[in-house]
């Protein structure tokens, strides 16, 4: 696991001249991505609520991808230490790695990967931001629903105690 968090943070350095399919090769091998639990703990320390609507704006074609380049490394770190599960496959799970762990840019990233175009890499990119979206957006409901359901609960304890005085 140490060997896996220094990777992640290391990769912005000297491995960001590292093929991203080798690295991902590495962490694959680490048995990070195993331990995958999507919770709004994982997230919310990482993620406002004002940078999802950013991801939001961006996966509904209404911002540029500019717009939320600051976050990507924040939700690959996430996504690699395995807090959030997006079922990426494995290109995708390189683009991401070459984008938010090596700082790489668009144009970098096409050039690493020599069948893809630049339009093809931003197309990629968008369905992991749809997917993370997608996923923040499940867990945020889920939480509602346990909070809708929490407060009923304790209200029916309150009308017992209050029932028995």
């Amino acid at each position: 696991k140490d060997f896996s968090f220094r990777l992640l943070n290391l990769l912005g350095y000297e491995f960001r001249k590292l093929n991203p399919q080798l690295v991902l090769n590495m962490i694959r091998t680490s048995g990070v991505l195993n331990n995958s639990e999507n919770n709004s703990k994982s997230f919310s320390d990482v993620i406002t609520k004002y940078d999802f609507r950013r991801l939001k704006s961006y996966s509904d074609n209404l911002t540029d991808y500019h717009i939320i380049l600051d976050l990507v490394p924040s939700i690959t770190k996430l996504y690699f230490r395995g807090k959030l599960n997006l079922n990426l496959s494995p290109l995708q799970s390189a683009l991401l790695l070459s984008l938010g762990l090596q700082y790489k840019t668009i144009e970098e990233t096409s050039n690493t990967f020599n069948d893809l175009e630049t339009n093809q890499v931003l197309g990629i990119f968008k369905k992991i931001i749809k997917k993370t979206v997608n996923l923040i957006e499940e867990i945020m409901k889920s939480e509602i629903t346990s909070e809708i359901k929490e407060p009923s609960a304790t209200h029916a304890a309150t009308n017992g105690a209050i029932g028995s005085l």
